[in-house]
């Protein structure tokens, strides 16, 4: 079991380099690679990117790819993907995912409000220097330890949303403590919302033990933004931003469920607490299937 793991990581690892390499042609940024060569991606006719190539070949591998992809990138269940993907980007380094999933965040809600038009993407770097918060300078650094708790995050992305004066956002973060039927219902219900066929009201990052997502060995906390739901296969699509060993995949809700569902401890300070989600809830509907 150990050696087929292993393996099939392996050739995820060497696809993700490929693609990456494919990746670099629609870079606009010299220090991250951007996935799609177009900012203003509408569902029903996207320029699909090497994140979505990317997911054709795991989908033809078998690994994790479960829907058929390119049949929900032409619903209106997709208008999530069709905002956030023009601003998909791989983390800088092994501890900053909690910056990259900020900055698609950031980035897909004002391509949201500015009615599809970004001038120049936000970069990872210039949250940072923007934020001016040393405890996010130093957990997001090489070798930095991550961000201690999902309370600790969502306290970043109001620091970010208010230093980059975005209104009309309000940023709910809920830890999920156990896997009763309330609680399966409120995720439910906030992927529904996500998958809302009018307009995006609402987005999600999931904060999560990697060992449930992706099969990994070892236990390791991480975050990462949803880039879509299928409320016919109640499937999950994560957009990972450790592109350097998966890429974006489908879920299950129940995998969703366990992975979230899980303690983290912080490394400073010993204390548990557990992981679950972030919910940005949008104010206005300005991104509409009618765009």
């Amino acid at each position: 079991m150990l050696k087929v793991i292993f393996q099939k990581r392996k050739f995820v690892f060497l696809l993700s380099l490929f693609m990456n390499l494919i990746g670099t042609a629609f870079s606009i940024d010299p220090d991250l690679t951007l996935v799609t060569s177009s900012s203003t991606i509408k569902n029903g006719d996207a320029v699909f990117p090497p994140s979505y190539a990317f997911g054709q070949l795991l989908q033809k591998s078998g690994y994790l790819f479960k829907p058929e992809t390119e049949l929900y990138l032409h619903t209106y269940y997709a208008l999530v993907f069709h905002a956030m993907t023009p601003y998909y980007r791989v983390q800088r380094n092994d501890c900053s995912c909690s910056l990259a999933t900020a900055t698609i965040l950031l980035n897909t809600i004002q391509h949201i409000q500015s009615n599809h038009h970004v001038d120049k993407p936000v970069t990872q770097n210039e949250v940072l220097e923007m934020v001016n918060n040393p405890l996010w300078d130093a957990a997001t650094a090489d070798n930095g330890p991550g961000v201690a708790t999902l309370e600790q995050f969502g306290q970043f992305l109001r620091e970010m949303f208010s230093v980059y004066k975005i209104e009309g956002v309000a940023v709910d973060v809920i830890e999920v403590k156990d896997k009763s039927e309330e609680t399966r219902q409120h995720i439910h219900q906030d992927l529904l919302d996500l998958a809302n066929e009018t307009c995006v009201t609402t987005l999600l990052a999931l904060n999560f033990d990697d060992r449930w997502f992706i099969n990994c060995l070892d236990e390791m906390g991480h975050i990462s933004p949803v880039g879509g739901y299928d409320p016919l296969t109640n499937h999950v699509l994560v957009l990972d931003v450790d592109r350097g060993w998966t890429g974006p995949y489908w879920i299950t809700e129940e995998t969703v469920l366990n992975g979230i569902n899980t303690i983290d401890t912080d490394p400073a300070t010993l204390k548990t607490s557990y992981r679950g989600y972030i919910r940005i809830r949008l104010e206005d509907c300005a991104y509409t299937n009618n765009e």
